[in-house]
This record gives structure tokens, C-alpha cells and sequence, in this order.
């Protein structure tokens, strides 16, 4: 047995288990506008949006598993389609569809892309991980099953719809596979035209590039599958269409997924030269590189061979040059293909491709995918650990390579690449601390002021309630302010943002005092008397960066001076956003088991200084042998009122550190807990 003491400051309060804490910080905020920009492509990353799973109960006029599952039956682990499970702890519980496999005794739940909100969930993703937009896959095969393409024309509607809310930007990608030969043209003009009459591309969510919207075809000239047309000239008069040939109002900026080998006519292309013409008549390419390697050398040699050379032949022309990047490959289930085909390795292999771009001269990405976890290319949220998937059936989780990685990683990842590309600053290596800032606040955080001494309309309450026409007054003026504990804890704040209300400038904050704690008891400096300079502007935001990388689960904010005290009769606020990341443990794996036949006295354990982060005190049978802790630690203090008393036989303790001082690493507060297996324990 082992007593395991977390002295770390990072400590989960109501965590009963014990894990090693890997912590990633917020950088700096450097996030672009709230609202990208719809006007180009240039400096974006856009992924691919499948949208294309289903599930019984969802709002589709069927009861099938679309995409989830090999018959369209209800998973239970033995018919998955898909390789990856998503992250659904943050999904509310009319998004979720019970399943027959089953995760800690209850049913493992999916979602549908059917459900608004889920699909607005996701594009709330790509505004938090800075994420410009997506294309909307749509597969002309689809066409063939009109109540499943209605499922796929709401999933479209659902993302522009949430771009609206969110400022990202979406643009319709037809992916042309296993479609056939003798009508695909018809479906797939007939859906534009439908598209642009209902007024669609002219929303300012819809992206434009050149002038014109953006038309997305898939699938032209690759030679393996179906993949009409045949014929390069057909696909020519179609590419002319969008761009020339057509009546005005449906004319577009076509980009176009093409094989990767496009330039040479070899391999994954057709070769007949005439393909060149096709591929030179795109306003944008894209060539399609998932499974065109398979490590970073390979991505380095792509670089060299296809990248580079490519863009010489495309910038002299005037065509855009969007590469695909792409986190890994795996299609077992589906396919019986070897599990973890293609290793992610920790996020390495997607930023060797990104770096490779940008630093080619790349001022476009294409990310496959979103949400694809059919082959396990899927950037968005997912199963962290093996642990936390379904029991049945083979699952990759993202520490299949050894990496121990939160479910957001690769949407992290995403974020420093699209930084990368649009400042033009490669960098070959993952930055230590990716990832962006976010407002760790929330409306239904429990807020509380310093005083009552507010007007029943403008209570603490409205300091986060994401409405800058309400405002939180109180009557103290100076030193007035709140306490809130946000929903994601414990966080690391590094940024606040604050919002002038209605009137009276004078009111405004002129300073600001932050402090923290995790107990609620002893709190903590994060800044002191910070200088804050507010516009005179109503309804204006101003943030401020903070220097802290200490944890906490609740924040006090006072505002000690006003902008003009002698005038003003009260403080006010209309908003604050308290800029952070929230902590994210990995499980932990627990090794080097000791056991003790009897410790009468904790206290008496040998005490010695040690730097480490997670010490331990351990023994063997019948006799302790050696201990280690942080400097100043004393067994004694680790045992509160509510934990004294016997642990008999069958029982162990683990010690969990509510708090511990910023300044010098002493215990201020903590938990006692039943554990593993000794003899006995007195306190």
C-alpha cells in the first residue's frame, strides 16, 4: 500500500481519486474578432462537416443508426461503424441516445446531427478554438434516400444557422462518390440552384471568395471507386458552369477535392492529360491526402514532392491551394483494416503536416474532419482514455499512443494552427500550453455580492448573465463587488473582460482586486489594485491580461476605486468574463503497492524534503521504510475534525489537498479518504 499525498496546488477538491495532474495553460488572448470575416478563404482553416449520423428517436421519419452502425441497427458493440467514441459529457440529456453497449453500468450514450442543438454545440466548438468554419459535406448518393436527404439538408441548415449565432462561416461541399454517372449533374445543380433561390449563399454566414460564394465539389478525377464523371470534359462544362456559364446569381468560386496526385496524372489520378484542363480550371484545389502517408517522414516527403511543387504550378496561375491536413487513420471496424492504422501520436503527426504547409507558403488548410470518427479522423471531442468508452467492441481513444491527452486536444491543436497560418509563423514543434482562452463564466454560475445594497433589477447576478443591457449597481461604491464560482473548475484565470453598462462613466470601475481560493476559507492574491482604463463608450469591452498560473474554484472581485468617485453614488458593471482554462486530469495509473500490518502513528513516518509534485510515504510489510514530502509537511496537519478516527482492517487512506498555499506550499486544508488495503490506521 502506498499513501499517496497530492501537495500539488492543482488539486480537484471533490475528485475521490488519485491521478498524475498534467496541466495546460491558457496562452495570452490573441483570438481574432468574434465574427470571421466571409469575404475569402485566404488565411483559414475549414473542416469537413459529415453531420451524417442519426439515431432512433431523433427527429428523422426513421429509427436508424445512420453512420453509427454496419446495419443500421442500434449499437451494441458488435455491428460499429464507427472507430472513435465522442466525448458526450458536456451533452445535455435531450441530446443523448441510449445504446445497447453500456459504460459504468449504465447505457452508453451518441447523438444525432439531426438534433439542433448538438449541431450548434459543435459550431460553439469552432468559435472557442477560434476555428473559422466548415464545408458541409453532402454526397449526391444521398439524393437516392430523399427522407435521409432531408436529414442532411436540416444538418445544413443547422450549421448556418449556428454560424449566425457564433460568426463562424460554412460554404455546401458536394462530394460526388458512388454516385452515378447518368444523373449526379442534375442532382447536384438542381440543390445549388435550390440553394441560391432561397437566399442561403447570400447569408453573410456563407462564404465568399473572389466575389462569388463558394461551391465545394469532391471527387472529380479520382480513378479508384466511383467517382463520375469519366469524361474530364463533363467535368469541365461543370466547373465552367459554376464560374462563367451559368445565369449570374448562381455562379460561385469552385473549389475542388482532388486526388492528391493531381499534377502528375499518377497514381490516385486519372491519366489522361485531358485532366490536367479540369484541374486547372478550379479556383481553388485541394488535394485529398488522407492515407497518402502515414508519419512524418512521410508528411516531410510530401512537402517536398507535392506541396512545393504544386504551388509553383498553381500561383502563376492564379489558383487558390488549400491542402488537407489530418489527425490519423484508423477503419477497423468497418473494414477489418488493422486497428490504429495510422497513429495520431499525440497530436505530432497533424502539426508535422501543418507546419509543413504553412511553411511551404500555404495560406489555406483544409482539416478532415470535424467529426469524422467513421475513420477516426475526427478533431472534435473525444474519449480520452480507453476507460471511458463502451465495454463492448474496439474503441480508439486518444491515449492509444501513450499520450495522456484531453478530449479537446486536437480542437487545442487546431487553434495553434490556425494562429500558425494566419500570422504566417511556422513553427515546427506544439506549443507547451496550446489552445485558446475562453470565458470560464457562465449564467447559471453562483454569484453573490459583497453587500445587498442593489437595486432588485441589478443584482450580482447580471455580471454574467451574457447581456450587456443588464448590469450588476451597488450603492458601496468603492470595494464593492462579488464572489463567483464558475461551472468549469477549478481554472487558471489569466484574462478578464469587462463591459461598460448604460450610463453614468463615473460609476465605472477604476481598479480592480482579484482574489481566489479553492475552499472557500483562505483566499489568495491573483492581482491587487489593477489599473482599469475604461472607454467613456456604453456597452464597450476591454480586456485585460492577468499574470497568474495558480488554480481555483471561486474568485472574489472587488473594484477599490471608481472613474469619478466624488460624482458617482454607486459601482457598475454590466459584464465580466473571467478569461481561462479549466483543469483536465488525466486517469491516473497507481503502481508500487505497499502494505502495513499496522501504523499506529502517521506522524511518526519519516518526513524528508523532495521536489516532487505527487510524494509518497511507503512501507513494507511490518516495517515503514522510507517517506517522502514537501518541505514543511507535517502528517499531523494532513487530518482534519471531520476524518479522525480508526480505519480497521481492509481499509486505507488516501490524502486529498483541499488547498495549499500559493507562497510555500503548506497545507491550509484537506480530505481524508478510504482507499486500497492495509491493516489498520489510527489518526
Amino acid at each position: 500500500m502506498s499513501l499517496y499525498v497530492i501537495t500539488k496546488k492543482n488539486y480537484y477538491k471533490n475528485m475521490k481519486f488519485l491521478y498524475t495532474l498534467i496541466l495546460f495553460y491558457f496562452a495570452v488572448c490573441t483570438s481574432k474578432s468574434d465574427v470571421v470575416n466571409s469575404s475569402t478563404l485566404n488565411n483559414k482553416i475549414m473542416c469537413g462537416y459529415q453531420g451524417w449520423f442519426t439515431a432512433a428517436g431523433d427527429a428523422n421519419p426513421f429509427d436508424r443508426w445512420y453512420h453509427w452502425t454496419k446495419d443500421g441497427n442500434i449499437p451494441n458493440g458488435s455491428n460499429t461503424h464507427v472507430e472513435m467514441y465522442p466525448d458526450m459529457t458536456e451533452f445535455d440529456a435531450d441530446e443523448l441516445f441510449a445504446t445497447d453497449m453500456t459504460m459504468d453500468g449504465t447505457s452508453a450514450k451518441l447523438y444525432s446531427g439531426r438534433t439542433y442543438k448538438t449541431v450548434n454545440r459543435h459550431v460553439k466548438w469552432m468559435k472557442e478554438y477560434d476555428i473559422d468554419g466548415v464545408f458541409a459535406q453532402l454526397f449526391i448518393q444521398s439524393f437516392n434516400d430523399s427522407a435521409y436527404l432531408n436529414h442532411m439538408k436540416a444538418v445544413r441548415q443547422n450549421l448556418l444557422t449556428s454560424c449566425e449565432e457564433y460568426g463562424r462561416v460554412m460554404a455546401t461541399m458536394y462530394d460526388i462518390s458512388g454516385s452515378a454517372e447518368i444523373d449526379f449533374w442534375e442532382k447536384m445543380s438542381n440543390d445549388w440552384v435550390g440553394l441560391v433561390d432561397s437566399g442561403f449563399t447570400d447569408n453573410s454566414r456563407y462564404i465568399k471568395h473572389n466575389g462569388k460564394p463558394v461551391v465545394g465539389i469532391w471527387g472529380f478525377g479520382f480513378k479508384n471507386g466511383v467517382h463520375p464523371p469519366t469524361d474530364p470534359a463533363v467535368a469541365l462544362s461543370i466547373i465552367n458552369w459554376f464560374k462563367t456559364d451559368a445565369p449570374e446569381k448562381y455562379r460561385a468560386t469552385v473549389f475542388g477535392g482532388v486526388p492528391g496526385y493531381w499534377r502528375t496524372l499518377s497514381n490516385d489520378s486519372r491519366t489522361d492529360s485531358a485532366w490536367t484542363d479540369v484541374y486547372h480550371a478550379f479556383d481553388i484545389i485541394s488535394p485529398w491526402t488522407v492515407g497518402r502517408y502515414s508519419n512524418n517522414s512521410g508528411a516531410d516527403n510530401w512537402q517536398t514532392s507535392k506541396i512545393i511543387p504544386d504551388l509553383t504550378e498553381v500561383n502563376p496561375l492564379g489558383i487558390g491551394y488549400s491542402p488537407v491536413i489530418w489527425p490519423g487513420y484508423s477503419f477497423h471496424n468497418e473494414s477489418g483494416n488493422p486497428e490504429n492504422q495510422i497513429p495520431r501520436n499525440g497530436g505530432n503527426f497533424l502539426w508535422k503536416q501543418a507546419f509543413n504547409s504553412v511553411d511551404a507558403g500555404v495560406n489555406m488548410l483544409y482539416v478532415a474532419m470535424f467529426d469524422e470518427v467513421d475513420e477516426a479522423t475526427a478533431i472534435y471531442k473525444i474519449a480520452p482514455t480507453s476507460a471511458e468508452t463502451p465495454d463492448q467492441g474496439y474503441w480508439l481513444a486518444l491515449d492509444a499512443d501513450g499520450y495522456n491527452l484531453p478530449s479537446d486536444w486536437y480542437l487545442r491543436l487546431t487553434y495553434d494552427i490556425e494562429k500558425m497560418l494566419r500570422d504566417n509563423t511556422p513553427s515546427a514543434t506544439i506549443p507547451p500550453q496550446p489552445g485558446p482562452q475562453i470565458d470560464i463564466t457562465e449564467p447559471i454560475n453562483n454569484v453573490t455580492g459583497t453587500s445587498t445594497n442593489s437595486p432588485s433589477g441589478e443584482i450580482p447576478q447580471n455580471v454574467v448573465d451574457n447581456n450587456i443591457y443588464t448590469k450588476y449597481l451597488n450603492f458601496d461604491k468603492e470595494n464593492s463587488g462579488f464572489t463567483v464560482t464558475p461551472s468549469i473548475m477549478p481554472s487558471i484565470i489569466t484574462g478578464i473582460v469587462l463591459t461598460t453598462a448604460n450610463d453614468a462613466p463615473e460609476r465605472d470601475p477604476a481598479s480592480i482586486t482579484i482574489r481566489g481560493t479553492i475552499n472557500g476559507l483562505t483566499y489568495f492574491d491573483v492581482v491587487t489594485d489593477m489599473t482599469t482604463t475604461l472607454p467613456s463608450k456604453r456597452f464597450e469591452r476591454t480586456f485585460f491580461e492577468i499574470s497568474n498560473t495558480n488554480v481555483y474554484e471561486t474568485y472574489l472581485i472587488t473594484f477599490p476605486t471608481l472613474k469619478n468617485s466624488a460624482a458617482a453614488n454607486s459601482m457598475q458593471i454590466a459584464e465580466i468574463q473571467l478569461l481561462g482554462e479549466k483543469i483536465l486530469p488525466p486517469s491516473a495509473t497507481i503502481t508500487n503497492e505497499y502494505y502495513w500490518s499496522s501504523v499506529n502513528d502517521l506522524s511518526g513516518l519519516p518526513i524528508q524534503p523532495t521536489p516532487n509534485d505527487l510524494a509518497q510515504a511507503s512501507g513494507t510489510e511490518n516495517s515503514i521504510v522510507k517517506g517522502g514530502i514537501k518541505s514543511g509537511f507535517n502528517f499531523s496537519s494532513l487530518f482534519d475534525s471531520d476524518t479522525a478516527g480508526s480505519y480497521g482492517p481492509g481499509n486505507a487512506a488516501a490524502i486529498f489537498i483541499d488547498e495549499i498555499s500559493p507562497e510555500n506550499d503548506t497545507v491550509i486544508h484537506c480530505d481524508f479518504d478510504v482507499a486500497q488495503t492495509i491493516s489498520e490506521i489510527h489518526v
